[in-house]
């Protein structure tokens, strides 16, 4: 029965020794202390506390990056302001979709405002937000004045009722003439309707059309090319951006992980050491310094060599790209993103 025993044991182990390596039961450890220069650096979060910046929790989404790549986005507006556009996903309690954060010259949030996607859909023109749908539509001046009253717009041939030429002559007019002006188009029960919207006075029109067949609408005479994004998040690739320096890497432990390629390509695994970065940038003239833990730095041949950062959760764990993503603003704030589903707003602090 001993021998029986010792026998089975040694199966076991055997086993595990083919189909599962020595190397991924155990991780080893780093044994040098970290040099105590890079001891006072922290991640960017909301606890970060300097007596140089501030650090918020600006806004964050609870959907899947499949959903939605870059949930957040940031964009120009009326009056030198930014917006910061957040898809939240469906709330339970209050039923948005996406929230939005108007901020000032120096970073400072203004005014918000939460809006559902179920039926009309927001296009955001300098001082207004055109809401649009296939039979009704009207706008506010939130983003200029803050006013989130519903203007209803003018309809004009909703009846169809115009020959081509008036039709004609009215876009041309308000092409010329108009300082905002953009097409849809939509399908209702077999009938084509291209929808022309425009800005006459202070007040907004829409005019119909109908066509022989659906038409799709140029990018330059979309609402969207009024509204052009200088910040996203999930735009995240493995590469160290520009304005950022990694001044040290840590290694903690050295362990197995995964690299995911995807499209049906499989991936493969790695052995390398996961620890904690430290990198520095500057905002408004000003170093600021931080650290990003569970990280895994690598260099190869193939992109000659180039620093690549990830972030690996577990031993084993699939690795996901890293980057620390910063919107440097001329007003002296600054907002970053570790990963798509949040955004923080640093503001330098005046020393008094």
């Amino acid at each position: 029965m001993f021998l029986y025993i010792i026998c089975v044991l040694a199966l076991v182990v055997i086993l595990i020794w083919v189909f599962k390596p020595l190397r991924k039961l155990l991780i080893e450890r780093n044994k040098e202390p970290l040099p105590a220069k890079y001891s006072g650096f922290q991640p960017i979060d909301e606890h970060y506390r300097s007596a140089l910046f501030s650090v918020n929790l600006l806004c964050s989404s609870t959907v899947s990056q499949a959903a939605a790549p870059n949930p957040i986005r940031v964009f120009p507006s009326i009056n030198g302001q930014l917006i910061v556009s957040c898809y939240t996903g469906r709330q339970e309690q209050s039923g948005e979709d996406f929230n939005y954060f108007k901020l000032d010259l120096k970073g400072k949030v203004i005014d918000s405002l939460q809006l559902p996607t179920d039926h009309y859909w927001p296009e955001f023109i300098d001082g207004f937000i055109v809401f649009t749908d296939e039979k009704n539509t009207f706008y506010n001046t939130w983003p200029a004045d803050g006013d989130t009253t519903r203007h209803q717009m003018i309809g004009l041939n909703t009846d169809l009722s115009w020959n081509q030429e008036r039709i004609r002559r009215t876009i041309e007019e308000a092409r010329s003439n108009s300082p905002y002006y953009f097409f849809k188009s939509y399908s209702d029960n077999g009938t084509f309707i291209r929808q022309f919207f425009f800005l006459s006075g202070k007040n907004w029109q829409m005019l119909c059309q109908k066509i022989t067949g659906y038409t799709s609408i140029d990018d330059a005479e979309s609402a969207g090319r009024y509204r052009k994004n200088v910040f996203s998040t999930g735009e995240e690739d493995p590469y160290l951006p520009s304005g950022v320096d990694l001044l040290y890497f840590y290694p903690q432990e050295k362990m197995d992980y995964a690299h995911v390629i995807g499209g049906g390509q499989g991936g493969f695994s790695k052995y390398d050491w996961r620890g904690t970065g430290f990198f520095s940038t500057i905002i408004s003239g000003r170093k600021m310094d931080f650290c990003v833990p569970k990280l895994v730095v690598e260099k190869e041949k193939f992109d000659n060599f180039q620093t690549r950062l990830y972030i690996v959760d577990k031993p084993e764990s699939a690795v996901r790209q890293f980057k620390p993503a910063f919107y440097i603003d001329p007003g002296g704030f600054a907002l970053y993103s570790p990963n798509a589903k949040v955004l923080y707003l640093i503001r330098t602090i005046q020393n008094k």
